[in-house]
This record gives C-alpha cells, structure tokens and sequence, in this order.
C-alpha cells in the first residue's frame, strides 16, 4: 500500500463522546473487549463488534463481525461498505463515530494499530474534544456537548501553566453547558473561577462580556440584583450592533418585567 493520510474516528456519541483514534495502516478491532484495537462502550455494542481495514489506495473499510446489534454507516445497516469523509459509523444502539482524513504529514493522534504517540497529542486531542462539544453545544445539546468540554477543561487544569484565557474560555463553554441543563450551582462556580482568571490576566470588558452575562444567567434565581449589574455591565461594554449586546439588553427586559414566565437561560 502506498504511504496514505492517517485516518481519524472521533466518538461523537456514547458514553465516552469526545475520544479520538487514528486508523493506521493495520487491520484494527471494533468492540468492548479489552483485546481491540477501538474500544467503544454504548448499548448494543459487541465484545467484538467491527473490523476497520485499509485498502489499496487507503480507502476506510469496515466490516460487520457478526454483531448481535448491527453495524449501521450512516444510519443504513452494513456488512461492508467503504467510509467517506463526514460520514457516521453506529455500533449498536448509541455509539456513534465520525470519519476524517488528516493530511499526510499529520500523524499526532494516537495510533492505536501499534504506533507511539507523538509529542503533540494532547494539544490534538483538546483541540478535537473542543471542536466537538462547541459543535453540540450551539446545536443547544448541552448534555452531549458537557462531556467533551470538561475534558477539554480537565486536560487544561491539568498543565503545570495552563493559559489563563484558554482555561477561562474552556471554564465559560462548561458553564453554558450546566445552564443549558439548569444546573445553576456548577454554573456559577466554573463562571466565577473564569471571571476570576480572566480579570488577573487584565481583561477589558468587552473580553469579559460574555462570561458576565452567562455568570449573570447562573445567578438570576438567588440574587435577582447582581444578576441585572453583570448583564448591564455586558450590555454597556459592547456597541449596540454586537449580538450579545442585543442578546443581553432583552435578557435584562425580560427580567424587569416578567422575571418569573421568561426563559432567561
């Protein structure tokens, strides 16, 4: 076989959504057997489940190892079938992986057929899990998107020096994850610690905006005044053009006037 790209299967769904594996060169094992090359956990999934193999020209093949539960490319039940780019590998009930191509000189993933890992994994990893839960979370599927991001934060807290403004922006996409779900109190610790790294760091306040307004959403049920300062304080940083300025000039409305029926999340 020629020298091909590596090929990437980032798990967008199932119990460990956000874990990225690199498809290399050799034959790789799909299932929740400690023996496999992919180990993916999630309803319906087989100890041994699927085989990935490459073909001539570096093509992605996957085959069905007689599972219980199906192998599913695409939502359409397979034997075999050649994966493309984008598209969705389900095992089972739940677990569901993306297929991309790196370039051909990207080779700092983990390559689970047997390489080392390179230097730069964690840096690849944190990027992917970051893209995948930003993805879920403007989609509004907040419990989908919480995973990745707090192990985006995890692996930042993590470093001996983590970047005070990726840590704080990693601390906001965790915080609007918890209020997406209503959950007020974890909210607003993340938020505070964020509002906290990003003012050592000497923020303006229009880079604070946003963590104010998202801490100003987590406080609203228990302090209904600091709530309205913070979202005054992101409205009166950004120029009126600005879609949060708009967004949080329509949150302070609602609260003046019908605290209680608006959806202020």
């Amino acid at each position: 076989m020629r020298d091909v790209p590596p090929a990437r299967l980032v798990l967008i769904e199932g119990p460990e959504a956000g874990l990225v594996f690199t498809v290399g060169a050799a034959p790789m094992l799909l299932g929740r057997a400690e023996d496999v090359g992919i180990k993916v956990l999630g309803r319906g999934v087989s100890r041994h489940h699927a085989k990935i193999v490459r073909g001539a020209e570096g093509e992605v093949i996957v085959s069905d190892l007689g599972s219980a539960n199906g192998t599913f490319v695409n939502d359409r039940r397979i034997t075999k079938a050649t994966l493309s780019p984008g598209d969705h590998l389900r095992l089972g009930r739940d677990a569901v992986l993306e297929l991309e191509l790196a370039s051909p000189d990207e080779r700092d993933t983990v390559d689970l057929a047997g390489g080392e890992p390179a230097q730069p994994i964690e840096r690849t990893l944190t990027s992917t899990m970051r893209n995948l839960g930003r993805l879920r979370l403007v989609e509004r599927e907040f419990s989908l998107a919480l995973r990745p991001l707090e192990q985006v934060k995890r692996r930042l807290d993590e470093l001996p020096n983590p970047p005070p403004r990726e840590l704080a922006a990693a601390l906001v996409d965790v915080g609007e994850c918890h209020l997406g779900r209503g959950e007020f109190s974890p909210a607003r610790t993340v938020l505070q610690r964020a509002l906290d790294l990003l003012t050592r760091d000497s923020a303006t306040d229009r880079e604070l905006a946003p963590v104010r307004f998202a801490m100003a959403r987590a406080v609203r049920r228990e302090d209904a005044v600091r709530a309205r300062e913070l979202a005054q304080a992101c409205r009166d940083a950004l120029p009126a053009s600005d879609g949060l300025h708009r967004r949080s000039a329509a949150w302070l409305a609602a609260l003046c006037t019908e605290p209680g029926s608006a959806d202020l999340r």
